[in-house]
């Protein structure tokens, strides 16, 4: 029975903390993926345009791989 009890405390935990480190890497991600994708457009100035839209698509990129 205490085993049971372990592992269903064991499994609760590790849910929280992989939710958690989920949403800090979204979070951080999400921060730090506008000024890069900026720098980037601004240094290959002459392929492409800046754009807002691609900068929110960068950011929803950006938080989505820190996931």
């Amino acid at each position: 029975m205490a085993d049971q009890d372990y592992k269903a405390v064991m499994s609760a935990d590790v849910e929280y903390l992989v939710r958690r480190s989920m949403t800090k890497g979204y979070q951080l991600f999400s921060l730090l993926t506008p000024p890069l994708y900026t720098a980037f457009v601004l240094a290959r100035r002459s392929r492409s345009q800046f754009s807002l839209n691609r900068l929110l698509r960068a950011t929803w990129v950006g938080g989505f791989a820190g996931t």
